[in-house]
């Protein structure tokens, strides 16, 4: 199920206005999320018990996104189609929701959830409420190279933010991404559990 979010309800404080950020030909910061592992818990567990597992990661992917000025594009079920005003917005939201989930899996040991982010900064377009273009395909394509708990971004995420001193990047070197022509250095958000 696709669900979309409009943008006045995706606002991060009332009165602040985030509808530019589905806007076509605007600079943004696309993100992707991914439970690892969400077919398997359906399938052991049942579509039922499943949604509730998987359901506080959303509330947690869903505050954060707001708290950092973001909007909630789409919901893909154990995933979520992102975008922030700013690299560094993005890579901040990205790194407080895998801290949360580690402090949830550290008081649910009997339901431990693994998420993998991916990011990429570019000039999607806009049709109706969904964005499309490069930078959304490559942050998707980011996305499904991580491994659960990792935050992988393109160099143009790591060239914007790394410059804040706010965060610690890796690089990982050159990878190949499904259905992408070239080869993209990629980095890794090296984050630590609150």
């Amino acid at each position: 199920m696709v669900r979309t979010v409009s943008p006045e309800a995706s606002r991060a404080a009332p009165g602040r206005d985030n509808s530019y950020l589905l806007a076509s030909d605007t600079t943004a910061t696309i993100m992707f999320t991914d439970i690892v592992g969400s077919s398997t818990i359906t399938e052991r567990l049942g579509d039922r018990t499943a949604r509730e597992v998987l359901g506080p990661q959303s509330e947690i992917i869903r505050r954060q996104t707001r708290t950092h000025g973001g909007v909630e594009v789409k919901s893909m079920g154990d995933g979520f189609m992102l975008t922030f005003p700013s690299a560094r917005a993005g890579v901040a939201c990205a790194v407080a929701v895998q801290r949360e989930l580690a402090d949830y899996n550290r008081e649910h040991t009997e339901r431990q959830l693994a998420l993998r982010m991916g990011l990429s900064v570019g000039e999607p377009v806009r049709e109706d409420e969904d964005l499309f273009g490069n930078s959304v395909i490559l942050a998707a394509r980011i996305s499904g190279t991580a491994r659960g708990g990792q935050v992988l971004v393109a160099q143009i995420v790591y060239t914007l933010a790394g410059g804040t001193g706010e965060f610690t990047f890796r690089e990982l070197g050159g990878f190949e991404l499904k259905g992408i022509s070239s080869v993209h250095l990629l980095y890794e958000v090296v984050w630590r559990p609150s």
